[in-house]
């Protein structure tokens, strides 16, 4: 990956998700990757902020969500072609899109 490539940041999950024609795209189309690939392409920080909402931690069974066996990691592309990036926790998908204007998004819209 192109270092000045932007990272990817979580945009919304499938519960308040503003288009869901989109989503349903998303995930018709996604095929399934390694945890691997998934960490080296979003946002890190970002992602753990998401992990620890889901009481992944220090004072849980299991400390790292990537361990947990019940959730899975995707990659996609949107209605207007955009890759994105997701992974389902407990049939919940965590969709990021590319950029900070994805965040902010996210943030105008909690």
């Amino acid at each position: 990956m192109n270092e000045k490539q932007e990272k990817y940041f979580y945009y919304n999950n499938c519960v308040t998700y503003p288009n869901i024609g989109e989503l349903h795209y998303i995930i018709d189309n996604s095929k399934q990757i390694e945890y691997n690939t998934f960490s080296r392409k979003v946002d890190l920080n970002n992602y753990r902020e998401i992990t620890k909402q889901l009481e992944y931690g220090k004072n849980s069974c299991i400390k790292h969500m990537h361990h947990d066996w019940h959730v899975s990691y995707h990659s996609s592309k949107d209605l207007k072609g955009n890759r994105v990036y997701y992974f389902s926790h407990s049939c919940i998908e965590y969709i990021f899109k590319q950029g900070h204007k994805a965040y902010n998004e996210y943030i105008k819209n909690k």
